[in-house]
């Protein structure tokens, strides 16, 4: 019976992680003290205009809009959760992303505003 029980429950295991394969993980970021995740935090929308991309440091400075609950109207430089956003984004262009409680220097999934 031991060995049955321990195949029935790698059984379970393998069915559990083939349904999790196609599952959105939360977003990560590395830090210099390690990983944040947005798991569990409250989520907002962030508007702002970019005023300087500087590639090799992986940074943006943005002057965004009030976020009500997170942050006033302000300049700031910030972190992008993808490194793709450096090159997509220039000197100029609006955005917007998602930014979670907490976690005050990273944007998630940034977008250029047509």
């Amino acid at each position: 019976m031991r060995v049955s029980g321990y195949l029935v429950f790698v059984a379970l295991i393998a069915v559990a992680d083939a349904a999790c394969a196609g599952a959105v993980s939360p977003s990560k970021v590395e830090t210099n003290g390690g990983v944040l995740t947005t798991e569990g935090r409250k989520e907002f929308v962030f508007k702002g205009r970019v005023d300087a991309v500087d590639r090799g440091a992986k940074t943006l400075t943005v002057t965004n809009e009030n976020v009500e609950g997170w942050m006033p109207a302000m300049t700031m430089v910030y972190k992008a959760d993808k490194d793709d956003v450096y090159a997509k984004v220039k000197a100029g262009d609006r955005i917007t992303a998602r930014v979670f409680d907490g976690i005050e220097d990273v944007l998630y999934d940034v977008q250029v505003i047509p």
